[in-house]
Parts: structure tokens; sequence; C-alpha cells
């Protein structure tokens, strides 16, 4: 309720406890989304925190955070079409019997990812695809810095170059360090 209600360029500060359900906030120029302690998100089915509604998101952080998924999350974190996001140190917990991922990109640019981890997840940790679609531009500026995939099934980290029409783009830009 309070993504929902605040206004464009708010913090949005999460009290420490467990909260249960998805997050799919509003499209347009967003606000940061912080934990203020230990924040565990448990996951319903679907995507978990999903920015793609059908229109774009910009400029959305989300840091602090421990997400759980639950057996029938399909990815814990998907983005499709947005710009500016950033993560700074969440965790990514497939848990026991997922049969999901940890954080999925599709055609998203300005992405910066700090401190974040991404484990236990029946597919990958982290998937990042350069278009989904042939009309969709390609995936751009992507930062990792400081992220550890472990114990995933299909990969820790993955890069797909073809999208789900069977189009392929320039591979995304991708950068950063792991120290």
């Amino acid at each position: 309720a309070g993504l929902n209600a605040a206004a464009n360029g708010q913090t949005i500060l999460v009290t420490p406890g467990t909260y249960a359900g998805d997050i799919a906030p509003l499209a347009g120029d967003h606000e940061t989304l912080a934990a203020t302690g230990t924040v565990e998100l448990d996951l319903g089915s679907g995507y978990g925190i999903n920015l793609d509604n059908n229109a774009a998101v910009t400029n959305f952080t989300f840091k602090g955070f421990s997400v759980k998924a639950s057996p029938t999350t399909s990815y814990a974190f998907k983005a499709y079409k947005a710009d500016g996001l950033t993560f700074s140190n969440d965790m990514f917990d497939g848990g026991s019997g997922n049969s999901g991922g940890g954080v999925d990109l599709n055609t998203t640019s300005h992405v910066a990812l700090n401190n974040v981890s991404s484990s236990n997840c029946h597919k990958n940790g982290f998937a990042i695809t350069s278009s989904y679609t042939n009309a969709d531009p390609a995936s751009s500026d992507i930062t990792f810095n400081g992220i550890t995939a472990s114990n995933n099934g299909w990969t820790g980290i993955s890069f797909y170059t073809v999208g789900a029409d069977n189009s392929t783009k320039q591979t995304p830009t991708i950068g950063g360090s792991n120290n």
C-alpha cells in the first residue's frame, strides 16, 4: 500500500519483520524501497517483485532486503523495460523446493547490482536477457559489483542474447568487479 501511495522520488522505509506476498510497483519515476533492519520478503507464486506491468519503471532502488522465494515463485525479482535500477545489499534465496530463479532482467538499462547474492535457485541466480522481443531495445549498462551466486541449478549468472521470439540483438553491455 505504501509503495503505491508514495509520490515520485520518495524513499519508503520498511520496518524489520517478515512480509508475505508479492510486490508490483506502479510505473513511472519511482522511489527507493529500503529495509531499516532485518526484513524478509516471503514471496508467493509467479514473479515476486515484478517490474513488468506493461509500463516502464525508472529510477527504482531496492536495498537491504532478504528475499525468500516460495516453491512456485518463477523469479524472485523480474524487471522488463526498466531503466535506472539499483540493487544494494540484497539477498535472494530460492529456498527449499523452489522451481524458479533469483533476479531476471529483460531489456533493462542502467542497472547496478552492488553486494547482492542469489543462491539456492532451481534456475539461474541472475539472468540477463538482451531483449525479450525483436521490437525491444537491447539491454545496456549493467554493472555487477561484489555479487555472489551459489548453489543455483542452471547457472550463477546467465546472459541471453536471443529473446522469447528467437530474435537476436547486440550483446548487453556488462561491467563491474567482484572485490
